[in-house]
């Protein structure tokens, strides 16, 4: 498993030095051209939060092998050096005489090689159990690791269709402007030929300058869904881009979407991270009731010391030895501690069952409430294209009877902010839709 991490985070190096030749696909003018499947890919390479996610994959890695190192034997070495500045010495009686005798050298050392080697603890052989909840947070992680994915999708997504409206929009303010510079220029003529009144000509100069405030600030709208976009890639604020999209209308047929939503909660990450979560849980109760029973160990020590007082250490200065043993260690009471740790253990897989039934339930509402909408969406949509051709004719009408004199410039002015509203509702329905259809991805746990 830890080979096939590496290899992954080889992967991803080349990648990133991979995208960083294609996907900055750039223009003469430094402009990056992004389309949908581009900006995905660059977010997830780009993307701070994924890059935090990957954090803790590498974490959990590592507290497998923290935890798999509890199986194997511990050995350490201690050593230790003194040196008698005063020798100590001990007192015995001869006779009536009492005689002092120094003992020891003035340089000593003691070095000691420990071993140790857990064969039963906790109610089970080595550490199984414990290295079985860290391979289960490594799950967790890595479910973690993939919904972060899924987010980071959803937001680049969401994103790139926020750009397409914001661009067809202002397509339609540029339009609008067009016309009614048009239509300016028209009428004064009509003015100057005495077919039209004073009145119509500063009314289409208003005109005029009300469709250049609509146009600014739709480009207004653009640069900020543009920003909202590098955002959520994780590309400078600053760097220009330019997108290649159509914010188009595909419907999803309705028995795909219900044959897609019976296997939302198998799919969706925070089920399955709950589902390591319980198990976790329920190896930890069983961890703590195998405190209960005793615990067996192997020790050994091998030891090495000599004394001497001119570092020149003999023979008979210096010696070895080697002992080795088993541990049996019982926990005849511990103050109702275990007790305690076995009901906690057992409330947090209680815990963990209270939340798999709260996400069960908001996933159906979630995918329930998508699907409403896309619903809502595709009527909409239907709706008003057929109110964007009868605006569009409508307008045409009012156009021709101005120019030949019998309709008038008001009648004209609505059908053009008639036709301009239809068109913006048309494309909203569409972004609408393509938003709700993200959703329901997202709801189900198929994110594209």
């Amino acid at each position: 498993m830890i080979h096939s991490h590496k290899l992954k985070m080889i992967v991803a190096a080349g990648a990133v030095v991979l995208w960083a030749g294609l996907a900055f696909a750039q223009d003469s003018d430094g402009v990056t051209t992004l389309d949908l499947k581009t900006a995905v890919d660059l977010a997830m390479q780009l993307n701070p939060n994924l890059k935090i996610a990957r954090d803790r994959e590498d974490q959990a890695a590592a507290q497998i092998r923290e935890v798999a190192a509890g199986a194997l034997p511990q050995i350490s070495l201690s050593t230790n050096y003194s040196r008698n500045l005063k020798r100590p010495a001990f007192f015995f009686k001869l006779g009536e005489e009492v005689r002092r005798i120094e003992i020891g050298s003035q340089n000593s050392y003691v070095g000691n090689v420990l071993f140790e080697q857990t064969i039963f603890s906790n109610g089970q052989l080595g550490v199984s159990k414990a290295r079985r909840i860290a391979s289960l947070f490594s799950e967790v992680s890595l479910e973690g690791t993939r919904l972060s994915k899924d987010e980071v999708i959803f937001n680049v997504r969401r994103a790139f269709y926020t750009v397409l409206l914001a661009e067809r929009v202002a397509e339609v303010m540029q339009e609008t402007l067009a016309q009614t510079r048009a239509h300016h220029d028209n009428v004064k003529k009509l003015v100057e030929k005495g077919v039209a009144a004073q009145f119509d000509l500063l009314r289409s100069e208003v005109e005029v300058a009300d469709a250049q405030a609509a146009l600014i600030d739709a480009q207004n709208d653009l640069d900020l869904a543009e920003a909202g976009l590098k955002n959520a890639i994780g590309l400078p604020l600053d760097k220009p881009v330019k997108v290649n999209g159509d914010l188009d209308f595909q419907p999803v047929p309705d028995t795909v979407l219900a044959q897609r939503a019976q296997d939302a909660l198998a799919n969706r990450p925070e089920m399955r991270q709950l589902k390591y979560q319980l198990e976790m849980a329920r190896l930890n109760a069983s961890i703590q009731k195998g405190s209960r029973f005793p615990s067996l160990s192997l020790t050994g020590t091998y030891q090495f010391q000599g004394q001497s007082s001119d570092f020149q250490f003999g023979p008979t200065e210096r010696s070895t030895s080697f002992v080795a043993g088993l541990g049996l260690r019982f926990n005849i009471f511990d103050g109702f501690a275990t007790r305690a740790r076995i009901q906690q253990a057992q409330s947090q897989a209680n815990e963990v069952l209270h939340q798999m039934e709260q996400v069960s339930q908001l996933v159906k509402v979630e995918v329930k409430r998508a699907t409403l909408r896309m619903k809502s969406a595709r009527q909409r949509i239907a709706a008003r294209e057929k109110s964007v051709a009868q605006a569009q004719k409508a307008f045409d009408i009012a156009e021709v009877r101005y120019n030949n004199g019998v309709g008038t410039q008001l009648e004209l002015s609505d059908a053009r902010l008639a036709l301009n509203r239809m068109k913006i509702n048309y494309l909203q329905s569409v972004y609408d839709y393509n938003i709700a259809y993200l959703e329901w991805q997202k709801a189900v746990g198929i994110i594209e």
